[in-house]
């Protein structure tokens, strides 16, 4: 049937020739031109009034070399069911036709399908948050008393022990001095006991001068110097009377 629909063809371009104005003729001319709708037209009427399946083939064409894939698809589809009786080649070139067609709508769907988003960015992990920076220490607050506090109470206990060892050798010398007859081994004794007691409150208040300076070492450097205040100073005078051995600590800050 196709052979007689180019059989047809032929018989339409003679009588384009004979005769410019016939209808078929007229639809060939308006698909070349692009004008579709015209011709797909004159071919329906073509096919109303004569029943002839080739012009549905005509339509399929004119819609594909126009261009026009979804309605090609359509018509070469509606021509193959109403023309059973195709040879084999016939056939072949029409579903060669309907496969190009699908492939093609095929592409057009995935280009105007909509491009997906792009996937956001993953955030990056929390990082841990800084070290908290160390507490200033307010202008003028009192640091740590304990150290200096410590070495006060040593040099306190020391200057004590210097005092009672003081005392002990006045008392020696007064008993040494006193008429009240002894013998040697008690005068020796007595005399040994006197050294020791000397040499004991010496060492006794020097180390209540050395306690009382690490005192004030300490709190000095762990005191901040304010704008015009005077340093701290130890002071210390060892006093011996008459009446006993002593000494005065003076302690500014």
């Amino acid at each position: 049937m196709l052979a007689a629909g180019a059989l047809a063809a032929a018989s339409v371009s003679t009588a384009v020739e004979a005769a410019p104005d016939s209808r078929e003729a007229r639809a060939r001319a308006a698909c070349a031109a692009g004008n579709v709708e015209k011709g797909v037209a004159l071919l329906a009427q073509i096919a109303a009034q004569t029943g002839d399946v080739n012009a549905l083939y005509n339509q399929a064409r004119c819609y594909q070399q126009n261009g026009r894939t979804d309605e090609a698809l359509e018509r070469f589809k509606e021509y193959r069911r109403l023309a059973p009786d195709l040879s084999p080649d016939e056939a072949a070139q029409v579903n060669t036709y309907i496969r190009d067609l699908e492939a093609e709508q095929a592409r057009n769907a995935a280009a105007a399908a909509p491009v997906p988003p792009a996937p956001a960015p993953t955030p990056p992990a929390p990082s841990a948050p800084p070290p908290p920076a160390p507490a200033m220490q307010p202008e003028g607050s009192h640091p740590s008393l304990v150290a200096p506090a410590i070495l006060a109470g040593a040099g306190v206990a020391a200057l004590a022990a210097g005092i009672y060892f003081s005392l002990k050798v006045r008392s020696i010398e007064s008993d040494l001095e006193s008429s009240t007859p002894i013998t040697t081994a008690a005068y020796n004794d007595q005399v040994q006991s006197g050294q020791h007691a000397a040499t004991f409150q010496w060492v006794s208040y020097g180390i209540a001068a050395a306690a009382a300076a690490g005192s004030v070492l300490t709190f000095a450097l762990g005191r901040p110097a304010a704008a015009g205040a005077e340093a701290p100073h130890l002071g210390f005078a060892p006093a011996i009377g008459r009446d006993g051995v002593g000494g005065v600590v003076r302690f500014a800050f």
